[in-house]
């Protein structure tokens, strides 16, 4: 077998700045998570928009009318002059194209530390052809499974679907979770084109701690919505939630961005990325999320209680104190804020606002942990000692077996001996 050889390195990269230059090659940042992990989302690649032959396996580049945007697909089957195409991380196929909805075939990827992969080159060429063959099968595999109880033109499954899913809705707002999870699932089973309802299945899924599934939900949420609606955001979003709630902070990061995309002025996404980065402690990265869903939604509660938690995080008292203030006239009844109000007020030695606050949320929140805590911590240091006892030996009935109020009482007694 006789092998390749090379381009000097000098030589190629002007071959490849002249080709750039006539349009024959152009550079592709990747936006999306539809070709992992084969191709992971801000690695680049090159397409040459020469190619007009195309094979299983191949990675295309192509625009469908009347669709926005552009994907990045391999071809998974080839049909007369059909080309069915998918994405190595999504379940369904792609709506068939033409050659002519092609714009160009991906040659190779560029990875984040620079390295190169030649796509015409073996091993991957081999690989490509069985990844297609897998994909497609798949693909075929998820369509069945998917495929509608009732005939494309029958209006009463369409209606029974609509009818489900608000029924649904009403129940989740009424606290029945189960009963409304029973009535999505078979909305969606009745219409699998209804992508709503795959969100709301993975939201309440997700909720429920059941992470797997309520990912599977939402991939497939963005299967039916391709990015064309707030749907997507939305899946986006709740994907990155569920990622949050496993620790994996940095990995939400992408989703939330794609959330962004998808709709920029949909707050949501702002508000989890900022607690994404607080979690990671790249405070400014925060800042700058949170501060974007105010100029959005200027009274957005959750935005603007969080903006204050991080300055209080931050040492900026008296940006906390303001943000805090605001929260409080917006929703005067959230214990977080008025016990965080109140550890403001007595660092600022100001101990009866301070204890009215700490009060006030104990009223609203009776097990709230903070405030206990902070409650004892202001009765200690305004000389309180016989309360302090009492609230310690509450506290422990409260919270059995709770260090740090084992601790606070041992000191206090053996300070009174």
């Amino acid at each position: 077998m006789a092998l390749k050889k090379s381009l000097p390195p000098h030589i190629a990269a002007k071959l490849m700045s002249a080709m750039k230059k006539a349009g024959t090659i152009s550079y592709y940042e990747i936006d999306g998570t539809s070709m992992q992990p084969f191709i992971m989302n801000r690695e680049r690649v090159i397409i040459d928009h020469r190619k007009k032959e195309f094979e299983i396996g191949d990675i295309i580049h192509f625009k469908r009318e009347g669709e926005k945007g552009t994907f990045l697909h391999r071809v998974v089957f080839l049909d007369g002059d059909k080309i069915i195409t998918k994405g190595d991380n999504r379940y369904s196929l792609d709506k068939p194209i033409t050659k002519s909805d092609i714009k160009g075939k991906v040659t190779t990827i560029e990875r984040a530390d620079g390295t190169k992969i030649f796509l015409e080159d073996e091993p991957y060429k081999t690989f490509s052809r069985m990844m297609a063959e897998v994909s497609y099968r798949m693909g075929i595999f998820h369509r069945e499974m998917m495929k509608e109880k009732f005939n494309e033109d029958d209006k009463n499954a369409e209606a029974d679907a609509e009818l489900l899913h608000i029924n649904a809705y009403d129940l989740y707002h009424n606290g029945k979770t189960e009963k409304a999870l029973d009535l999505f699932r078979q909305a969606a089973a009745l219409d699998p084109t209804r992508a709503i309802s795959r969100v709301d299945i993975g939201e309440i899924l997700r909720q429920k701690g059941e992470g797997d599934e309520a990912i599977l939900h939402l991939r497939l949420a963005l299967d039916i919505d391709r990015r064309n609606s707030k749907i997507s955001a939305q899946a986006y979003n709740i994907i990155g939630n569920t990622l949050c709630d496993r620790g994996e902070y940095r990995e939400s990061l992408e989703e939330y961005l794609s959330s962004i995309d998808v709709s920029p002025d949909f707050v949501p996404p702002y508000i989890n990325r900022g607690w994404a980065y607080y979690k990671l402690g790249e405070y400014e990265k925060a800042m700058e999320d949170y501060n974007k869903a105010v100029e959005i939604e200027p009274e957005n509660y959750k935005a603007i209680k969080n903006l204050g938690l991080l300055y209080l995080t931050m040492k900026d008292t008296e940006n906390a104190l303001k943000q805090l203030e605001k929260a409080r006239e917006i929703n005067g009844k959230d214990p977080d804020v008025l016990n965080n109000l109140g550890v403001i007020f007595m660092e600022k030695s100001e101990n009866e606002k301070a204890e009215q606050l700490f009060n006030k949320a104990m009223e609203i929140a009776p097990s709230h942990y903070d405030t206990t805590c902070n409650i004892g911590t202001l009765l200690e240091r305004t000389g309180r000692k016989d309360e302090a006892l009492r609230h310690y030996t509450w506290s422990l009935k409260k919270f059995p077996g709770d260090e740090h109020f084992q601790a606070c009482l041992a000191r206090l007694i053996k300070e009174d001996k």
